[in-house]
């Protein structure tokens, strides 16, 4: 418009050289093709309406160029008010400007076009998305469980995986079913056993070294007082695991897995519908899980202080309550279920156990003051031999001599001896070769048995196998039975349900008959069958696992514990130290490592000092300052009981292995010693002996009598002597233990020493090296 404006400005609109005919003819064709343009452009009805509104439906028919000129002007501008016409002259180059201006409205409506395609486009396409969108929120509003194709594969993929499995691990088929297999620790377990069968029954701690039983005995005792009137538990209570070691939480409560958590609805999501509205979601935890039941912790003394003390609010409440910045009770559109644990917690009634392998320092003392202690035993040799020998049977192995006893001198955890006679096994059982194992197989395989069948005997069969197999089995049982083979035998083993470790298999093993009436074969088939019997069963553990192995008649020996020891590196737990003849200025005492005892050979050695007067006294710089002032203390009741004076000797006491000695119980032992190699009186080598000493000899009771009298037992030790008041700590002839409970240092020398000459015999140049013996009192 400012061009038609500054065009009728500078011209007035005259015109001073009239067109030619020719340039007049051009004009027109040229005015008739912008009003086409324009028509294409705008359309014919918008063009007629446009020039209405600008007063030019007159100027466009008029047969005078200059008012048709006047028409595009007005539409082109929309301003009815331009006027007059132009001149002659000025219409080529207002044409002109016509066409450019006509091409630009040309190019933003084509460009208008194409955005606007494209926006109905994405408009459609959104739609479709937002229809399908709201289809799929139908479905699963109207069918909850429905899943995608994605999902579904996903869920194949999972199915298949549980469809695919190796045989069991040896801590899984050889874990205690009962009591009676839980070994050495019959006291524990009956304590255990009082405790959750009253009415009443306590929260409980649980110490003791690993691989004893704690575990597996909490888990059978819940069952067992399950089916006591008395008992509190229902036959539904739970018995909720966890590891004290992996329970991680964040101090703002967002993560607890052990006592709850509220998701944060902004950071953690929440549900759709109370994500929507910032509603937060409280978690609850393991105790609430544990609601009526048991929580046991295992490793508890591994959780962190704080968390105990979290715990702890929840033992006194027996509820678990929750906390959260976006918790508005006023809001309508929290759910009721979620403001009810807001304002009334999560229910937490429960027993808790909880284990561990570490001191009772490690646990928070407010938690220890409400919960009794159970302290679980250290299982002594004898316990390790019958747990090897009852794992022996159940995994048809024959131990030769000495093997078993030999497993126990490497370990004094139950665990521990089963994962060495597994070694010791898999070493066996590959010592055989392919070919003795396919010999055997073949032997017992029936002739219609496929060959990859034969080529795994040991329970690798997949479980449809050995459902199929079922009917035959139990068929040939049958048979068995109608062609005279004993019922009694028939029953009893289609009814045993585990692997038989009697007469049975062993006949089986051996290829001899049992009782000379039925063949072992006979014998192998009826136990197969009552474990196959059904193809709805779950497959026995132990005959999945050790299928066909009871034929094999592996053998483990001593060479095979070698090796795994070798292999391996471990060393015996516990050397035999003791002996039946006595030694000169060498004496045992006892120390506490964790939950087990050890003993600590105390060794000296005495020499007349160059000058009277003026002898010298050395001791361990590595055995602590406490071990010294024992020695300081024994020179002092020595020259009281015997009337020599330690100045005149230059003695040497030495603690064999150069451990740290935290504590004085080692006082009477160091003084022993001193004795003995001053006066050169031997000392029984089959004693140990702990206490204190005092200056005026008397015997002061000390810590850990029962972990140290372990710990004689297994150097070999028979004769234990104790302070007077410890005597109510350890049990009478304990550990078959010869058990002297003195109080005063002579009492003990009558016990240690071979004689009473330690009184008056004068002293004698002794040598570590040179002990003198003496023939056993």
């Amino acid at each position: 418009m400012s061009f038609f404006k500054d065009l009728f400005g500078s011209n007035g609109g005259t015109s001073d050289v009239p067109p030619s005919p020719s340039q007049e003819a051009a004009l027109d064709i040229e005015i008739a093709a912008i009003f086409r343009m324009l028509a294409d452009t705008m359309g014919t009805e918008n063009l007629v309406i446009e020039a209405g509104k600008m007063n030019a439906m007159k100027l466009m028919r008029s047969e005078d160029r200059r008012e048709r000129v006047l028409a595009l002007m007005r539409i082109l501008e929309e301003d009815p008010l331009i006027s007059p016409p132009p001149a002659e002259a000025e219409i080529p180059e207002i044409l002109m400007h016509m066409t450019e201006q006509l091409a630009d409205i040309r190019a933003r409506r084509d460009l208008e076009d194409r955005i606007e395609r494209k926006v109905s486009e994405k408009l459609e396409q959104d739609h479709e998305e937002y229809v399908e969108d709201i289809r799929r929120q139908v479905i699963s509003e109207e069918s909850p469980g429905a899943e995608s194709p994605h999902d579904k594969k996903k869920r194949e993929n999972l199915e298949a995986l549980e469809n695919v499995r190796l045989t069991q691990s040896v801590m899984e088929l050889l874990r205690p079913q009962n009591f009676e297999e839980i070994v050495g620790q019959e006291r524990a377990v009956r304590s255990l056993m009082a405790k959750l069968s009253s009415p009443y029954p306590q929260h409980l701690l649980l110490y003791g070294p690993p691989g004893v039983g704690k575990t597996t005995a909490a888990r059978l005792v819940l069952e067992a007082a399950k089916k006591r009137a008395v008992s509190p538990f229902a036959e539904s209570a739970p018995f909720v695991e966890t590891d004290g070691t992996t329970l991680r939480w964040d101090p703002r409560d967002m993560t607890n897995p052990l006592l709850g958590s509220v998701h944060d609805p902004i950071y953690q999501g929440a549900q759709k519908n109370l994500a929507d509205s910032g509603v937060p979601e409280p978690k609850p935890g393991l105790v609430t899980e544990a609601h009526g039941g048991i929580l046991f912790i295992d490793e508890i003394g591994e959780m962190d202080e704080m968390l105990q003390n979290k715990l702890l609010k929840v033992l006194e409440d027996k509820r678990a309550y929750f906390e959260s910045a976006y918790y508005d009770p006023d809001d309508k559109r929290v759910p009721p279920y979620i403001k009810k644990l807001f304002e009334e917690g999560a229910p937490a009634d429960f027993v808790l156990i909880g284990a561990t392998t570490r001191d009772a320092d490690h646990i928070n003392p407010a938690l220890r003051s409400r919960c009794a202690e159970i302290y679980f035993e250290p299982l002594t040799p004898a316990h390790i031999l019958r747990i090897v020998e009852n794992a022996a049977k159940r995994l048809h192995v024959t131990l030769a001599p000495g093997a078993a006893e030999l497993i126990s001198e490497y370990t004094v955890e139950g665990r521990k001896a089963i994962n060495i006679l597994a070694d010791a096994y898999s070493l066996a059982l590959n010592r055989l070769g392919d070919d003795e194992i396919a010999r055997i197989v073949s032997r017992e395989t029936p002739e219609n048995a496929d060959a990859e069948t034969a080529r795994r005997p040991f329970g690798l069969q997949k479980k449809h196998e050995l459902k199929n197999t079922a009917p035959d089995a139990a068929r040939g049982t049958e048979e068995t039975v109608r062609n005279g083979a004993p019922a009694d035998v028939s029953r009893e083993t289609m009814s045993s349900g585990a692997a038989d470790s009697g007469g049975a298999h062993r006949a089986a093993a051996c290829g001899t008959p049992d009782n000379g009436e039925a063949p072992s074969s006979t014998v192998q088939t009826a136990s197969n069958a009552a474990h196959i019997s059904n193809p709805d069963e779950p497959v026995s553990r132990e005959t999945s696992a050790l299928a066909g192995t009871e034929n094999l008649n592996v053998v483990v020996t001593r060479g095979d514990i070698y090796e795994v020891a070798q292999v391996s590196r471990l060393y015996p737990f516990g050397r035999k130290k003791a002996s039946d003849t006595p030694a000169v200025g060498r004496v045992f005492g006892l120390g506490v490592v964790g939950f087990l005892g050890s003993i600590i050979e105390i060794e000296a050695v005495a020499f007349p000092a160059a000058e009277k007067g003026k002898g010298t006294v050395r001791f361990n710089e590595t055995a602590g300052s406490m071990a010294k002032d024992s020695v300081f203390n024994a020179a002092a009741v020595m020259r009281r009981l015997t009337g020599r004076d330690l100045h005149d000797y230059d003695i040497h006491v030495n603690a064999i292995g150069g451990g740290n000695i935290d504590g004085p119980s080692a006082g009477t032992a160091i003084l022993a010693a001193i004795v003995s190699a001053v006066t050169g009186v031997p000392i029984r080598q089959d004693v140990a002996v702990t206490g204190e000493i005092s200056l005026q000899g008397e015997i002061k009771p000390v810590g850990g009598v029962f972990e140290k009298a372990y710990g004689a037992r297994q150097a070999g030790i028979t004769t234990l002597i104790i302070p007077w008041e410890n005597e109510k700590d350890i049990p009478e002839a304990h550990l078959d233990l010869e058990i002297h409970r003195l109080k005063r240092a002579e009492d003990a020398f009558a016990v240690l020493f071979t004689d009473d000459s330690w009184k008056e015999k004068p002293p004698k140049e002794t040598l570590p090296s040179e002990h003198k013996t003496a023939e056993p009192a």
